[in-house]
């Protein structure tokens, strides 16, 4: 019972992990029209925000058009009443007047009567009314004065004169135009500000500047903007803000924006609604706050169309499972067929039928051309298994790598190379006093140590001898320093015979050679037995020089110790005749240190 239930977890496991392509059919199939959905719903979206962000900037330009022809028309009437206050007052600097006091009295009585010219004389009574006053060089504020009373402004006279220090703090003998909030006893209000200078022959106690102030309390009537898409309202920096932006977003439209910006554009996100925020720089005088002209269009509509588009689109999300199990029912059984050819024909090949090929290779789709792949794969293969014949012929892998490269050619050519060659020390007497099978272990160890540091040093191990082994540096490939390689192999090895001794029954102890110059090097052999070595005068050398050596030393001919005098330390030996080299005397070195 344990078992079945094991084994049918493993099984369902195992359809999880590997499906069947009908699964697979079905989900790619189901997430293909789930993206299909899920992008027509993305571009909507898009299209519906920018259809909705051009309306508004259309809406944005139009509009503000139309409040720069009312501006352009309201400056013109500032401009005239400043003008007829200037032409009134300057009879007064002919006059002669006794005390600063009396022209100021004289003065406020000519600013009295262009009010009452323009009929712009407040009552009091109403929230905010236009002023026209004369401020001082000391930004004392002269206003009108009656016959038969003092004249009552809607202003409060010092806050007037503090909020105008710094327009009349800026000298200019042209005309400023700017705005500003000003404190009223009804509440705060825009203001049109006009500033024109007035200056006096009879000194600085003369002097000063008209001020003519035009209230814009309705000014999102004088915008003509429709509230029912747009806010609107003139943003003075550090002053405060007028028009029909909901208070709780003013901060947020301060953080959106910096002073020195001209425009910026983006979307600003509310607790309640979310809107597009467009600011635009208003041109003002020196002195006067910056101001931007500030619009924040509602996307209460646009979100509400799109959440119907979104549940429009998703409604048909249910049949998307059943679209996609259907059609892949359909198209696995189609595609299964050849599939299941493939299959028995990879187990053909698996068992070494190189020879087998599949159908279907005329189909135009993606069956034809996974049958074209697969008989191509399976000439690869044949191609490979011939050429395992060849590597089976090589010893080495470094050989067989360039044969496989073409980077080898049969036969034979003069290579400058460095030989290796390294034997145990008393072999004989060790060979005599062991049985075969441990000899045989022995022998395997210790050569499957040596051959994983030669290989570390790029070395190509040509043979093994008994318990010799002959190793080739410089050939088939040259790594440069190719003797530097060599001798580094030799002290690792017997460095790694030393770690082997450290925990082996049996201790042995090597000696090693090392002879460099040209040899022949090529693939030699019969017709059916081929094997990568050198031979040469230098091979012959260095097998006389490994017998020259001692237990753990390392002995080489003068070729290699010229190549490498430079970075070692040697001890150089008497020479001495070698066999096979009689009547010359070999100079030979051994190997001490390297040097730092």
């Amino acid at each position: 019972m344990h078992h079945s239930t094991s084994k049918f977890f493993s099984k369902l496991w195992s359809r999880i992990l590997y499906p069947s392509i009908t699964v697979k059919l079905t989900v790619v199939m189901t997430v293909l029209i789930a993206c299909a959905c899920a992008g027509t719903l993305y571009f909507i979206d898009l299209e519906v925000k920018r259809t909705f962000r051009k309306f508004f900037e259309e809406q944005f330009d139009d509009h503000w058009k139309l409040f720069l022809s009312r501006q352009e028309s309201r400056f013109a009437v500032a401009n005239d009443i400043i003008r007829s206050a200037v032409d009134s007052c300057m009879p007064l600097l002919e006059e002669n007047f006794s005390d600063q006091a009396a022209y100021k009295k004289a003065l406020a009585e000519k600013l009295y009567t262009v009010m009452e010219r323009y009929k712009i004389n407040p009552d009091g009574d109403q929230r905010a009314e236009p002023f026209l006053a004369f401020v001082d060089l000391d930004h004392r504020l002269v206003e009108p004065e009656l016959e038969h009373g003092q004249y009552v402004m809607a202003l409060d006279e010092g806050i007037l004169a503090n909020k105008l220090e710094p327009i009349t703090n800026v000298f200019s003998n042209k005309k400023r135009e700017g705005y500003m909030i000003l404190s009223t006893s009804m509440g705060n209000v825009l203001y049109e500000i006009m500033v024109a200078p007035f200056e006096s022959k009879q000194g600085a106690a003369f002097a000063g500047e008209i001020v003519f102030g035009m209230p814009l309390s309705n000014l999102d009537q004088l915008m003509d903007f429709d509230k029912h898409h747009v806010n609107s309202g003139l943003l003075l920096w550090n002053e405060g803000h007028s028009g029909e932006v909901p208070e709780q977003l003013i901060d947020v439209l301060r953080k959106s924006v910096g002073q020195d910006q001209l425009m910026a554009y983006g979307e600003v996100v509310n607790e309640n609604e979310d809107h597009l925020m467009r600011f635009s720089k208003v041109s003002t005088s020196e002195g006067f706050p910056v101001a931007y002209r500030m619009s924040l269009f509602s996307l209460a509509d646009m979100q509400q169309l799109r959440r119907h588009i979104g549940w429009a689109v998703w409604t048909v999300v249910p049949l998307v499972p059943l679209m996609g199990a259907i059609l892949s029912i359909v198209l696995s059984r189609h595609m299964s067929r050849p599939i299941r050819s493939m299959v028995k024909a990879t187990e053909a090949i698996r068992h070494g039928h190189f020879d087998v090929r599949v159908g279907n290779t005329h189909r135009p789709d993606e069956i034809g051309l996974l049958s074209r792949s697969f008989n191509r794969m399976a000439a690869d293969l044949a191609l490979k298994d011939r050429y395992r014949h060849v590597l089976d012929q090589v010893t080495d892998k470094e050989v067989a790598q360039c044969l496989l490269e073409g980077s080898l050619e049969l036969g034979g050519r003069m290579e400058q190379v460095t030989v290796l060659f390294a034997d145990i020390r008393g072999f004989t007497v060790l060979s005599q006093q062991m049985k075969a099978p441990e000899l045989v272990a022995l022998l395997n160890e210790h050569m499957t140590a040596m051959t994983e540091v030669v290989y570390r040093y790029h070395g190509v191990i040509d043979k093994f001898m008994g318990d010799a082994i002959m190793v080739l540096f410089g050939t088939p490939r040259v790594y440069g320093q190719d003797s530097k390689l060599a001798l580094q192999c030799a002290t690792e090895m017997i460095d790694a015979r030393n770690r082997i001794n450290n925990t082996s029954a049996q201790r042995i102890q090597i000696g090693i050679g090392l002879a460099t110059g040209q040899v022949i090097a090529g693939c030699m052999g019969s017709r059916d037995r081929l094997n990568y070595t050198v031979i040469g005068e230098r091979v012959n050398l260095v097998s006389r020089i490994t017998s020259a050596a001692g237990p753990e030393e390392v002995l080489m001919d003068e070729a290699t110790y010229l190549e490498l005098k430079n970075a070692i330390q040697v001890e150089r030996l008497e020479e001495r005749s070698l066999k096979g080299f009689e009547g010359q005397m070999i100079p030979l070195y051994k190997f001490k240190s390297w040097l730092s």
